[in-house]
């Protein structure tokens, strides 16, 4: 593959590295002050979070959580994706509404959800590395005051003992199409949009976000995927298109691969 073709060569490496390394500054910057530009446009406007797209709240019916039951019950004998599906199928019923409705899958052109994905996702970077930076040297102190350790997460110290390239690619089209998709459905498309019944827009982001950080089992990654949820549920309140997130999320988890196979060409 191209990183580790690249960085095989010390003079090639050097190069090819400080060029990305610009290239991806610019990209991360420009995308940050566009989605100022955006934000404070909205806000003015009044339609930042109240935008006449933003999903609708719904209450979940009584047999609701028989439905969620039986979805928990389902994990012991089929795949995870069960455990998604059964709640999924409660809230389209409940909220009697097709995918186009709830989802907002029509909302943007493929030229547009492009654009605002890339834009979006350069945005969310720019803030993640510098709080990435801090989130694990603060875990890591606080954690060497008890001795306890601090691992990567269990899907990142999978990825790095991948060396055959099916491996890697069949991982990636995991991380960057699936793990998305389905992540989105629930945190953003059911818990975010069921829990702003019961609370406000900016809790229930938070809320939700905090779900999806812990649920990734990782100490060190808690803050930043915390905000990275935020940041995914106010895209799905301005635009009422999950679209958004799905693909933010998704080129998010590319970008992050993509570096993981750089410092595996480099080592």
């Amino acid at each position: 593959m191209l990183p580790f073709a690249v960085t095989a060569v010390s003079e090639l490496r050097t190069n090819w590295l400080t060029v990305v390394t610009w290239a991806f500054s610019l990209y991360i910057s420009v995308s940050f002050a566009c989605v100022i530009w955006y934000a404070v446009r909205e806000a003015r406007a009044g339609q930042l979070l109240q935008s006449p797209h933003s999903p609708a709240k719904f209450i979940l019916p009584p047999w609701f959580w028989q439905a969620l039951l039986l979805g928990i019950f389902s994990i012991f004998f089929f795949p995870p994706l069960f455990f998604v599906i059964v709640p999924m199928l409660a809230v389209l019923i409940s909220s009697e509404k097709d995918s186009t409705g709830l989802w907002g899958v029509d909302r943007f052109s493929v030229g547009g959800l492009a654009k605002w994905s890339l834009l979006y996702c350069g945005a969310v970077i720019f803030v993640e590395i510098p709080l990435a930076d801090w989130s694990e040297n603060f875990f890591t102190v606080l954690l060497k005051q008890f001795n306890l350790s601090n691992p990567e997460q269990a899907t990142v110290e999978a990825f790095k003992s991948y060396h055959r390239w099916k491996d890697i690619v069949f991982f990636l089209l995991q991380a960057v199409i699936l793990s998305p998709i389905l992540e989105e459905i629930f945190f953003r498309g059911f818990l975010f949009t069921y829990l702003k019944s019961h609370t406000s827009i900016l809790l229930a982001a938070v809320l939700s976000a905090g779900v999806f950080a812990f649920a990734h089992v990782n100490l060190g990654s808690v803050i930043p995927l915390w905000f990275l949820g935020v940041a995914l549920a106010l895209a799905y309140q301005n635009t009422g298109s999950l679209l958004l997130p799905i693909c933010v999320h998704g080129l998010f988890n590319l970008l992050t691969g993509l570096s993981l196979l750089i410092d595996k060409g480099n080592s």
